[in-house]
């Protein structure tokens, strides 16, 4: 190949340019020190090269001198530094021109001036259009003046669920006629756990030591929450002939339902807490009977007293007042603690002699005022505390059946059992007989779940109903008004329902009640308006319970350890 050279001296800084060859050095014949500058890249046609170096001053030419429009890649260039830099460290960046734009761009290299007589070769790698190097750059605010600019800032992302995605891209530049140089070299805040500076789309590239003159580039911002509530990342621009930059993205994080399986030996009964980050969930089937979350992770709780339980229910009032009930093969039916987990303590209960099967629910209304329900050899009996450790027979509200569900609106209690019969009155566990509410199928249904609507002042019930033959019950979703009249059909399903919970409504914002069951990777969601939706959840298992906190996060947990969370 023929070698075209055309040594073109500017000031102190001498350039030549030929076509590549491996034959060919661009620096032969030169007695100075050299550096061989072999430039490629897949980019379009150019018409001039821009070389800058950051030594003795950032000093820039053009190579040819004027555009002629039949320069391609690759070339090479024959760059002579001053005489007064041999030894000495020099950072060199190339840039692709057309038209007198900046046509591709690559990172700048920083290289041992060579002394006299003494040759060096140097590959760059040009890419895309508007492609300056901005690695060790940290970004922050548009302050105005000459300097960096940000297209958008702050960078204001709309809301977006834990775990979920959204990016924006950003435009910076340089409308000044001088390079910008960067005071440093090391990111600040260019990576976080919610936010990244330069994902995918960024066409700005990372790595230079300056911004060069008349150019601008993207820089991709992702915003990724790990966590809900409103979040902020700042990464600042920092130059040292020009303001800073200060490039901010604020976003907020939304729930977003996860799955935190714990063993898959656990059969999980219950669910219950006292805040978002005080939940507990209990297990019937192995040792590790209690399972606390105090809102980053699920921890055993192994404090003395609680044992190799098998348990069903739990209910946490507050942070230091628990109590969990267990089966038939318990003895000591019901356990509590007072001071987070770390002692637990067997409660003594009145009539437990009588043969006492599983506790299957519990409520408190105070530290001094808990009821509780199980089963009997005669039925369904009611249980209260009024210190917390101590339970006494309140009677069987429903006669003769099985109570399996309780809750509470303001001071009314209600009970519901076997044959679909619901007995009320109020918290300090007096009853005025029982019923079965219109619409509700008798004698053949189960209520299985029961939860009140403070606000909305209405009740919910799940029920199973007996089908014709076997395998053909159905389940339903009843609500009823707290005038204890008619109950309103809402919803029937052949999938087994077996936990409802909510969130009562707040001023304009509505209640949240949700429905779980075996429906596989779905959950029964409702705002109180008699439509309930399907919500799809993270775990396939059987849930037996739900818990739905004041905050609006919700527990489901099942079998196999699985536990779904809406956080």
């Amino acid at each position: 190949m023929t070698t075209i050279r055309s040594l073109l001296v500017l000031s102190s800084l001498a350039l030549a340019l030929g076509a590549c060859s491996k034959k060919d050095d661009a620096c032969a014949g030169i007695t100075e020190g050299c550096i061989t500058a072999t430039i490629h890249g897949s980019v379009g046609q150019l018409d001039q090269l821009r070389i800058t170096l950051d030594r003795p001053q950032p000093t820039t030419r053009m190579l040819p001198g004027v555009p002629d429009g039949s320069l391609s890649l690759p070339v090479s260039v024959a760059i002579v530094p001053p005489a007064g830099l041999a030894g000495q460290p020099v950072s060199i960046t190339i840039d692709g021109l057309l038209s007198g734009n900046v046509h591709a761009s690559g990172p700048s290299h920083m290289v041992t001036v060579p002394a006299s007589g003494e040759h060096l070769t140097v590959d760059f790698e040009l890419a895309g259009a508007n492609t300056p190097d901005l690695s060790g750059a940290d970004f922050a605010g548009d302050l105005g003046g000459p300097g960096l600019t940000a297209s958008i800032n702050p960078i204001v992302f709309p809301d977006r669920q834990r775990g979920m995605t959204a990016v924006k891209v950003v435009t910076l530049s340089n409308s000044s006629d001088q390079p910008l140089t960067l005071a440093h070299n090391s990111p600040v805040g260019a990576k976080s756990v919610d936010f990244d500076f330069g994902g995918k789309g960024t066409t700005c590239v990372m790595g230079m030591t300056s911004f060069p003159p008349k150019t601008s580039c993207d820089l991709a911002v992702v915003f990724h929450p790990q966590s809900r509530g409103q979040l902020t990342s700042t990464i600042l621009f920092q130059f040292s002939n020009a303001p800073d930059l200060a490039l901010v993205a604020t976003g907020t994080g939304t729930r977003a339902w996860s799955a935190e399986t714990l063993s898959n030996s656990y059969s999980l009964t219950a669910v219950h807490g006292s805040g978002p980050d005080d939940i507990y969930v209990v297990d019937q089937s192995s040792g590790d009977s209690v399972q606390h979350w105090n809102g980053a992770t699920w921890s055993h709780v192994t404090g003395q007293g609680i044992g190799d339980q098998h348990l069903t229910s739990v209910y946490a009032l507050d942070a230091t007042h628990v109590w969990v009930g267990g089966s038939d093969s318990t003895p000591q039916g019901i356990s509590s603690t007072s001071n987070q987990g770390s002692m637990w303590s067997a409660n003594t209960i009145d009539g437990a002699a009588i043969g006492m099967g599983s506790i299957h629910a519990l409520y408190a209304v105070a530290a001094d005022n808990i009821f509780a329900v199980t089963d009997t050899s005669a039925g369904g009996l009611l249980l209260h505390s009024s210190d917390g450790t101590n339970w006494f027979n309140k009677g069987m509200p429903l006669g003769m059946v099985s109570i399996r569900a309780l809750g509470v609106i303001g001071t009314r209690l209600l009970v519901g059992g076997d044959g679909g019969l619901v007995s009320y009155g109020d918290t300090s566990g007096s009853f005025n007989g029982y019923f079965i509410p219109s619409s509700l199928p008798p004698l053949d249904t189960q209520i299985l779940g029961i939860w009140g609507d403070q606000s909305a002042d209405k009740w919910y019930f799940i029920g199973r109903s007996s089908g014709v033959s076997a395998g053909t019950d159905s389940y339903t979703i009843h609500s009823m008004a707290n005038d204890m009249k008619d109950a309103k059909l809402e919803m029937t399903t052949v999938s087994v329902l077996a936990g409802i919970s909510g969130r009562t409504g707040v001023g304009s914002a509505a209640s949240q009640i949700y429905v779980a069951g075996a429906l596989g990777n779905r959950v029964y969601h409702s705002t109180g308006d008699g439509m309930w939706m399907v919500e799809l959840i993270p775990t396939n298992a059987p849930i037996n319970s739900v818990y739905v906190d004041p905050s609006g996060d919700v527990v489901l947990a099942g079998d196999s350890g699985a536990i779904s969370h809406f956080r």
